[in-house]
């Protein structure tokens, strides 16, 4: 008899590293985007390419995007809230560079409202500025952030 490798892949979380190992029938998948298919069903917020996975135990431990509270939060429409915040208006942000309207996620990233699922980085020139609002510092991710860059803030 002989043997050989093979490669399966489960979700893991980035903030405490736990890896999902119940998927129902299974506990692996043979392509990397699968596991992450039922994961929202079951408390994980699922980012992207440049925003991270979220197990329900970091979800929970997260605080309210609005006022940082940790007092009771939980997850309305893919914001991370306390009761007071439940309804508040995350349409109402505007990106410092590009002046679009911005959204906040769970995990304190923002991303463009417009275009297929968002995104991270402003469609302006020179390109690598991220989707940030009025009054935040740029993140090591965004070129403003760069010494020497001029921070390209709109007017609007």
């Amino acid at each position: 008899m002989s043997v050989h490798e093979v490669t399966y892949y489960q979700a893991k979380c980035d903030g405490c590293g736990y890896i999902e190992t119940d998927y129902g029938d299974y506990s692996a998948w043979g392509d990397p985007g699968t596991p992450f298919d039922s994961l929202p069903d079951n408390g994980w917020i699922v980012g992207d390419r440049d925003n991270p996975d979220y197990c329900p135990t970091c979800v929970e431990k997260m605080p309210c995007e609005v006022c940082k509270s940790t007092d009771y939060t939980y997850l309305v429409d893919d914001h991370k809230v306390c009761e007071t915040h439940e309804d508040h208006d995350f349409s109402a942000l505007k990106c410092k560079h590009c002046g679009e309207q911005i959204e906040q996620y769970a995990n304190g990233q923002h991303r463009h409202h417009a275009g297929p699922g968002g995104k991270n980085r402003c469609q302006i020139e020179p390109y690598g500025y991220m989707a940030e609002p009025h009054g935040d510092p740029c993140t090591v991710l965004c070129i403003g952030h760069e010494p020497g860059l001029h921070v390209v803030e709109d007017p609007s």
